[in-house]
């Protein structure tokens, strides 16, 4: 398992993220990125449900725990698992600082996946032998 851990400064909206995030996703260490970043790495089809409940949480409790891909520098995405804490609020209560491990666990999703696929495959298995079976007892040959 590979991970990386990141900070957030909300208020000035920059990050610094660890060798090891730069590492897990194949990419060269950068001193220069913000919030955006993040997200342009994102994949498209998980990029608002992750803001949003990112948002959520950081308004409605202190910690989170969000499932997402993130593409990696060979275009690939790998699944990754964001867990943060807010440990800074400004004076009206709003997030000011975050900080966060991302974990790597795309092969635990891949066998959720896989594993999933041949429940499906199974019940569709099931479902046409039963529509054999009714068939073949309504002519009487089975």
């Amino acid at each position: 398992m590979t991970e990386g851990w990141w900070e957030w400064d909300v208020a000035t909206n920059q990050t610094y993220h660890s060798p090891g995030w730069y590492k897990m996703l194949g990419l060269q260490p950068n001193a220069d990125h913000v919030y955006e970043t993040w997200i342009e790495r994102m994949h498209p089809e998980d990029r608002a449900n992750t803001e949003q409940k990112q948002q959520d949480y950081m308004q409605k409790q202190n910690t989170w725990e969000i499932e997402f891909r993130m593409k990696m520098e060979d275009g690939n995405y790998r699944w990754i698992e964001s867990r943060g804490r807010v440990i800074g609020r400004d004076s009206e209560g709003l997030a000011s600082k975050v900080v966060g491990v991302h974990i790597d666990i795309d092969d635990r999703k891949q066998l959720e996946i896989t594993r999933r696929e041949k429940e499906i495959q199974q019940e569709l298995l099931e479902g046409v032998i039963r529509v054999s079976q009714s068939s073949l007892n309504k002519y009487g040959i089975f």
